[in-house]
């Protein structure tokens, strides 16, 4: 399985609005979930879980930002900082 994380990319800040879990490498239904939306943060992660996706998400692209921060609309999880 894997989960498709979509959200917004605005500074420091990465608000996460759906979550989608998905059948690994299943490029056609990625490709038919951002159709036409081109100005949204969006990754696949390689995992079973809403919760582990949001942390690689925090770990990969905030953590490295002091600044940054990572907000969960879909489940409100809070990663590990």
């Amino acid at each position: 399985m894997s989960v498709l994380l979509i959200g917004d990319w605005d500074g420091p800040v990465l608000t996460v609005t759906e979550s989608y879990t998905l059948t690994d490498g299943d490029q056609k239904a990625v490709d038919e979930l951002l159709d036409g939306r081109d100005d949204l943060w969006a990754y696949e992660f390689l995992v079973d879980s809403h919760d582990e996706a949001i942390q690689r998400a925090y770990d990969q692209e905030v953590g490295p930002d002091p600044r940054g921060d990572l907000v969960d609309d879909v489940a409100g999880y809070q990663p590990t900082r």
